[in-house]
């Protein structure tokens, strides 16, 4: 007989829901605030193809719906100088500006009912991997460019 998949979720995923999977699939992830109405998280990716270490942050609030994520990288190493692609923006956090990525479509791609640990985490180190290729090539290889609305 062959497996059935478990139905879609009807009910959106709460902040705890949220942070009991980050932890129990990334352990060294820092999570910042133990509210149960937000999420705000540091983790440190480093790169197999180049060495560097990202800093990233995701902040994700049930009043705003949409994960944002930001790289908290002091300087970012490219060998040209084009504006990075599949960006929002800077954005300011505690007095210092940081990029705001854009690793997802908020319209196409998410919806409340979805695991961050299984998506914006994953799509933000599919970003990095993007970034670092364009970086060298001055080719985004990732998905098409960004929308012009800030999220």
């Amino acid at each position: 007989m062959a497996k059935k998949f478990p139905k879609s979720r009807k009910i959106n995923v709460t902040i705890p829901i949220q942070k009991c999977h980050l932890l129990i699939r990334y352990k060294n992830l820092l999570i910042k605030d133990n509210s149960s109405r937000k999420l705000d998280m540091d983790f440190l990716i480093k790169s197999s193809f180049s060495n560097n270490e990202y800093i990233i942050k995701i902040k994700y609030n049930t009043t705003f719906d949409i994960p944002k994520v930001f790289l908290l990288n002091e300087s970012l190493h490219t060998y040209h100088n084009d504006n990075i692609p599949h960006i929002y923006g800077y954005k300011r956090i505690n007095g210092k500006e940081y990029v705001q990525l854009c690793p997802f479509y908020p319209e196409e791609d998410w919806n409340n009912k979805m695991i961050i640990a299984n998506t914006v985490f994953l799509w933000t180190i599919e970003w990095l991997y993007f970034f670092e290729i364009w970086s060298v090539s001055g080719k985004w290889c990732g998905r098409r460019t960004t929308s012009k609305r800030s999220k």
